[in-house]
């Protein structure tokens, strides 16, 4: 534990390292979800801490209900007890809080690097990458995507916004879009 004296307010941290048993040190995200536990997003995995114990999950190339990657960029959690997860270069996935089960979302390949996750006023639940905006369909098997035609399609989505107004900003490689 750290603690820390500024301007007579005491600050104390407590910290989660390799050594307590997360799966890396170098941490991408980090998400509280609606059942009190913290995930943790890293290169090397996804890490669910419930205040005690941490759990690890992985990439298994002999398991599809694995996840696609190790390297996790981003996460959200919608309102259907899913956490979404997108990694660096290999798409989409998702964990459902009910079930315990990852599920893996197939994305067109030139929009497998996930750098945001967010849902819209309207519901919808959209995915920033570099390539541009996609759009998560509920469908009958599953989800799929559709690649959102708009001025953005080709532009790398570092980051998106979603204002308390409503309003999306995204900020690209050709600067910010309102």
């Amino acid at each position: 534990m750290l603690t820390i004296n500024l301007l007579g307010q005491q600050l104390q941290f407590n910290s989660l390292t390799v050594n307590d048993g997360l799966s890396q040190n170098d941490v991408s995200c980090v998400m509280h979800d609606s059942e009190g536990f913290i995930w943790i997003g890293t290169y090397d995995g996804l890490n669910r801490f419930d205040g005690y114990d941490i759990e690890s999950f992985f990439h298994d190339n002999k398991d599809e209900a694995s996840l696609s990657s190790n390297r996790i960029k981003c996460l959200l959690e919608e309102d259907k007890k899913r956490i979404w997860i997108g990694t660096d270069g290999y798409g989409l996935n998702y964990y459902d809080l009910k079930t315990g089960r990852i599920t893996r979302v197939t994305t067109p390949n030139n929009y497998k690097i996930i750098n945001g996750i967010k849902k819209n006023k309207k519901g919808d639940i959209i995915v920033a990458t570099n390539h541009g905006l996609l759009k998560v369909v509920k469908k009958d098997a599953g989800f799929s995507v559709e690649v959102l035609q708009s001025a953005l399609t080709g532009f790398r989505v570092r980051c998106f916004e979603i204002l308390k107004n409503g309003e999306e900003v995204y900020i690209t490689d050709k600067g910010i879009w309102v």
